[in-house]
């Protein structure tokens, strides 16, 4: 599951708002910018999709919609074996 860096500090700047911190937009893109690189990259178990992964990106998704997508990858598998 992803999503495009804009719609994750989007997201996080949301949620921060409603909790009543104030804290700049641009700050929180290139925290997130940041430790993707250093999830990617660190010595010990960087992040790595699978080579047979099936990528969800749920920039533009609500949950029911990522739901929907998910029941129809699972009913397509069930439908293959």
């Amino acid at each position: 599951m992803t999503a495009s860096v804009d719609i994750r500090a989007n997201r996080r700047y949301n949620e921060l708002k409603e909790k009543g911190i104030n804290i700049n937009f641009e700050e929180i893109k290139r925290g997130i910018i940041a430790r993707d690189i250093a999830d990617e990259n660190r010595d010990i178990s960087p992040l790595r999709r699978a080579d047979d992964a099936i990528i969800l990106d749920n920039s533009r998704m609500t949950v029911n919609q990522q739901m929907q997508w998910i029941k129809k990858i699972i009913a397509d598998k069930r439908n293959v074996s």
